[in-house]
C-alpha cells in the first residue's frame, strides 16, 4: 500500500508545478525534459537491436548510410523537440503562477497597510483599543499571503447583533437595572469584544458602548477596501440600526 501511495504521490507531483519551488526543483520540468528524450532513446535502442538481428545495421558517414539513418531513427529524432517545447511550456506556467503569487503577496500586504491607518482613525474617533493586526487576521479569515481575499467575515456584526440581543432578554427577564447593567459589561460586553479585538475606552455605560461599537461595526464594514457590494453594506446598516433601537428604547424605558 505503502508503495502505491508514493507512486501516487510521485506521479501528482511529475504534473503539477510548484510556485513557491525553484523551476529546476519542479519534478513537473524534469519529468517534461526528461519523458520524450528517454522515450527516444528506448526507441532508438530497439530500432538499432532489430537492426542488428536482421543484419541491416550498417554505420557509416556516406549519404546512402545517412539516408538509412533517417529512414529507421527518424520518428525517435522527431520526438527530442517535444521534450524541449515540453520543458518551455512547463517553465512558462512556473513563471505565471509566480506572477499571481507575487500580485496575491503584493495585494495582501497593501491592503494591511490601508487597514492599519483606517482602524487608527477609529481609535481616534469613537475611543476605542483595537489590536488591529488580530482584527485583520479575524476579519479577513480566508484571504492569506498566496490567496488574497479582501471579503470581511460576516461574525463581527452577527455577534454584537446577537450580544445586544442577549442583554435585551436580561434586562427583559429582571427588572434590577443596576445588577444587569453589572453583569451585561462583566459579561457579554467583554466577551464580544474579546472576539474581535476591540475594547472600548469610556467606562461602563452600556447606552455609550453599544452605540459606540455600532458606529465601528458598521464602518469596518465600509471600509473601502472591501469586497462588498452596497446592498450587502446597505443589509448590515439595517441589521445594525434595528437591534440598537431596541436595545435604546428598552434602556429608556426602565423604571
Amino acid at each position: 500500500m505503502k508503495t502505491i501511495y508514493k507512486l501516487l504521490n510521485f506521479f501528482v507531483k511529475c504534473f503539477s508545478i510548484d510556485e513557491s519551488r525553484a523551476l529546476h526543483k519542479n519534478y513537473s520540468f524534469w519529468f517534461a525534459l526528461l519523458t520524450p528524450a528517454i522515450i527516444a532513446l528506448l526507441l532508438g535502442l530497439n530500432l538499432t537491436r532489430e537492426l542488428v538481428i536482421h543484419e541491416r545495421f550498417d554505420f557509416g558517414f556516406t549519404a546512402e548510410h545517412l539516408d538509412s539513418f533517417i529512414k529507421y531513427y527518424k520518428f525517435p529524432i522527431g520526438l527530442l523537440p517535444i521534450s524541449i517545447l515540453l520543458s518551455v511550456m512547463v517553465a512558462r506556467f512556473h513563471a505565471s503562477k509566480q506572477t499571481v503569487q507575487q500580485t496575491h503577496l503584493k495585494n495582501y500586504f497593501e491592503h494591511y497597510s490601508f487597514f492599519e491607518a483606517f482602524c487608527t482613525d477609529l481609535k481616534k474617533e469613537h475611543s476605542v483599543d483595537i489590536d488591529i493586526r488580530k482584527l485583520y487576521l479575524t476579519f479577513y479569515k480566508r484571504s492569506t499571503l498566496t490567496n488574497f481575499f479582501p471579503y470581511p467575515d460576516p461574525h463581527i456584526a452577527v455577534d454584537y447583533i446577537d450580544t445586544l440581543a442577549k442583554i435585551n432578554a436580561e434586562y427583559k427577564a429582571n427588572m434590577n437595572v443596576c445588577m444587569l447593567s453589572n453583569i451585561a459589561m462583566m459579561h457579554y460586553v467583554p466577551i464580544y469584544e474579546s472576539s474581535i479585538y476591540i475594547k472600548t475606552l469610556d467606562g461602563d455605560d452600556l447606552l455609550i458602548w453599544a452605540r459606540n461599537m455600532k458606529e465601528v461595526v458598521y464602518k469596518l464594514y465600509s471600509f473601502q477596501g472591501n469586497n462588498l457590494d452596497f446592498s450587502s453594506i446597505q443589509k448590515i446598516s439595517e441589521d445594525l440600526d434595528s437591534v440598537h433601537s431596541k436595545f435604546k428604547s428598552l434602556m429608556s424605558d426602565r423604571p
